[in-house]
């Protein structure tokens, strides 16, 4: 029987500027989950920084927050067991993000 629970994946500053990224989450075997809320906001005071976000090595999305702006983004993506979603800003400065969504047992 499957089951679903709705649950945050990511929770905190992103502060790496390198690829790939922060790791956000890895599905686990098992699992599958999708991703359906993204809320970002730019933690510098002075500058406007990108924010990406990446399933293994594949772009999915970005967004660039002006200063001390928040912004949301509301997806539908499924993703399998054993990829990883990962996070990455412009600046050290950071961004503070909260990824939710659906996890389903398969």
């Amino acid at each position: 029987m499957a089951l679903l629970h709705v649950i945050q994946f990511f929770v905190g500053a992103v502060t790496t500027t390198g690829s790939p990224g922060t790791l956000a989450y890895t599905v686990p075997a098992g699992d599958r989950i999708v991703l359906r809320d993204f809320t970002f906001r730019n933690l510098s005071s002075s500058a406007s920084y990108s924010l990406l976000v990446y399933i293994d090595s594949t772009l999915i999305y970005s967004y660039t927050l002006a200063t001390s702006e928040s912004h949301e983004w509301k997806p539908w993506i499924v993703m399998s067991p054993g990829q990883k979603l990962y996070l990455r800003v412009g600046n050290s400065t950071g961004v503070d993000v909260v990824v939710s969504g659906s996890l389903y047992t398969i």
